[in-house]
């Protein structure tokens, strides 16, 4: 199965799911259509019990146990429904913190190639303002030079350069 995508990036949205990958495929002559009914019919007391004792684990926590692995599920899931993640990772080399605002790409360039990568790739591009909220939540908004509105990256890569 594949995960759903999202238009929403905000970090209210990414810190609620917790991913349970089943890596295992049952060959045909492995499946047992009635398995479900059958455990119910054997196991109910025992999987009410185990039930409660999760719950009252989770109460006193205050949280689930999140495996390693639903991190790096979330973290694939996320960079796959984010365009504007994507475009930053493939085309854009951050600048090291603290660099001058001078160093940073104007605002109007990045979205101009980002427009460019989104169409090349089949992505519907957002509008200018979106793009520079997504900015902003990959904590790559944009400064003022005195001049003009700068993010924190370099375009390293082009369409144009590419020859594509």
């Amino acid at each position: 199965n594949r995960l759903p995508g999202t238009t929403d990036q905000t970090h209210g949205f990414w810190r609620r799911p917790i991913l349970v990958q089943f890596n295992r495929i049952f060959d045909d002559h492995e499946q047992n259509s009635n398995l479900a009914d059958e455990i119910l019919e054997a196991e109910l007391p025992s999987i009410v019990s185990w039930v409660l004792l999760g719950a009252q684990r989770i109460m006193q926590r205050g949280r689930y146990t999140v495996p390693t692995s639903s991190a790096q599920a979330l973290d694939r899931w996320r960079a796959h429904a984010d365009q504007v993640r994507a475009y930053v990772d493939a085309w854009c080399e951050r600048l090291p913190v603290g660099a001058p605002s001078i160093d940073g790409t104007p605002g109007e360039t990045l979205y101009k190639s980002y427009r460019t990568w989104a169409i090349e790739n089949g992505h519907k591009p957002l509008a200018s303002n979106n793009f520079g909220e997504r900015m902003r939540l990959l904590g790559l908004g944009s400064v003022s030079d005195g001049h003009l509105r700068r993010h924190p990256v370099e375009i390293t890569r082009s369409y144009f350069d590419e020859g594509s």
